[in-house]
């Protein structure tokens, strides 16, 4: 499967402990992320010079400009990932065992994009006499993202953060003289502003998973073997939108 998929991906393992003294592994990784390519747009000036020419107007007075927004620069960020895992195996001739915990968390390079996870995982094997083995298979985890929405849906009015960055007038910054978010003035549709979907937007996920699997071999005689398998999987899912249309 891989164990470093998109959002992440639930392992079917089948390490198993040894026997011997318990043996403990780590492993460590972290990584930086960062946007490329970053989409080219127009300047203050070159942005209301082609407005006006546009509208025939003087819409924008080219010598009152006093600000030139660079929007993609205010929603991204360099991102980061780290990925911790630490394991326990074991066990002596009647009970082995098997133990992992996994910890992965990003930072995503939009602003307020986050996504963790924590996975545990343990397989214990024991042997109750000559004839019964029992062997127990289970495994948690629990993932919790957020973010905003970052392409349109609905249209102009609906835009999400990296539309925005791309199609906002850089004419104006964040907030006007009174504090409030400004609105785009140009088009047919109200545009949201890039930084007001950050600050009026949650969005945010919580999934848990537990799975647990009991085996039971009985040796009735020879080369006759009765199996017993019991399992249960217990899964949650919870997700929360906020909107606070603060914008226009």
């Amino acid at each position: 499967y891989g164990s470093r998929g998109a959002n992440g991906v639930i392992l079917v393992t089948t390490k198993k402990g040894i026997v011997g003294k318990t043996s403990v592994k780590i492993n460590s990784s972290y990584s930086f992320q960062q946007d490329i390519n970053r989409v080219e747009v127009l300047g203050a000036r070159d942005f209301a010079e082609y407005i006006n020419e546009v509208r025939g107007t003087d819409f924008y007075n080219l010598n009152a400009l006093e600000t030139n927004t660079d929007w993609q620069e205010l929603i991204l960020r360099n991102g980061h990932i780290q990925n911790h895992q630490l394991s326990l195996s074991g066990g002596s001739e009647k009970v082995k065992y098997y133990v992992s915990g996994i910890y992965f968390d990003q930072k995503g390079v939009i602003e307020t994009s986050e996504y963790d996870r924590i996975t545990l995982t343990s397989n214990l094997n024991f042997d109750v006499s000559k004839n019964i083995r029992v062997t127990m298979n289970s495994m948690y985890r629990r993932a919790m993202q957020e973010g905003v929405q970052t392409q349109t849906s609905g249209g102009l009015s609906n835009a999400g953060a990296t539309t925005s960055a791309l199609t906002f007038e850089p004419v104006v910054g964040i907030t006007d003289e009174e504090g409030n978010y400004n609105d785009s003035r140009i088009g047919i549709a109200a545009i949201d502003n890039p930084v007001a979907i950050l600050d009026g937007q949650e969005r945010k996920s919580r999934d848990e998973d537990f799975q647990t699997n009991i085996k039971g071999e009985f040796i009735l005689a020879k080369g006759l073997i009765f199996n017993s398998t019991f399992g249960l999987i217990v899964r949650n899912k919870r997700n929360g939108d906020y909107y606070n249309r603060i914008s226009h």
